[in-house]
């Protein structure tokens, strides 16, 4: 089982991070398993919460940061 998760983690980095340059690739990669985690640990924790506006909050706030993340690694990329 650790083994497909792992195969399918990768798979999913790889997919998030798209056509960057090899200069890039150590960054992006590491944004894209943060994002992987964000969304898996922010959906569990909404779960958890059950049909709440905690739960609202919770899956709002990982995707306003999850958004912020990616728009901050795009500026960083550039500018390397």
């Amino acid at each position: 089982m650790q083994g497909a998760l792992d195969d399918e983690l990768g798979a999913l980095s790889e997919a998030f991070r798209g056509d960057l340059s090899d200069s890039a690739d150590r960054a992006a990669r590491e944004a894209a398993l943060g994002a992987l985690a964000l969304m898996a640990g922010g959906l569990a924790l909404s779960r958890a919460l059950g049909k709440t506006a905690l739960s609202d909050e919770v899956l709002r706030a990982c995707r306003n940061f999850g958004q912020a993340a990616v728009a901050n690694l795009g500026r960083s990329i550039n500018e390397s």
